[in-house]
Order: C-alpha cells, then structure tokens, then sequence
C-alpha cells in the first residue's frame, strides 16, 4: 500500500522504535469514490424493498457469515 501511494510511514520524533502509518490523500480520494460506487449500487440491490427487508436480510447475511467462520471457510 506504501509503494501504492495510499498510506506513508511517519517516524516518531521521540521514539525512533516506532512509527505512525497516515492514510495519504489519494487513498482518501479513492474513498471517497468507493463510498459514491458503494451507495449507488445499495440503491439499486434494495430498490423496492423497505427498511425492515433490508434489515432482515442483512442480519440472515450476517447469520450466514458467522456460520461460514465456524467452519472455517
């Protein structure tokens, strides 16, 4: 990600042992693109469902999710 241009490495002044990582700017503008792309699509999966499908569904994907850490997958 360094090489990438997205985060950077910042010393601390005080301890040389560690160092800080920064998101840079382009990272923060590829966010922001992501986000837009991100909200556009969740328009269009949920278009005529209510809020309460969307909840539920959501929460049986979760289920799902769990049940597939369980097994490892």
């Amino acid at each position: 990600m360094e090489a990438g241009g997205l985060i950077e490495r910042i010393p601390d002044k005080k301890n040389r042992r560690q160092i800080f990582i920064s998101v840079t700017e382009k990272a923060k503008q590829y966010r922001e693109k992501y986000d837009l792309i991100s909200d556009k699509m969740n328009k269009i999966f949920y278009d005529g469902f209510t809020e309460d499908e969307i909840i539920s569904f959501e929460n049986q994907l979760r289920r799902i999710i769990k049940n597939l850490e369980k097994e490892g997958v």
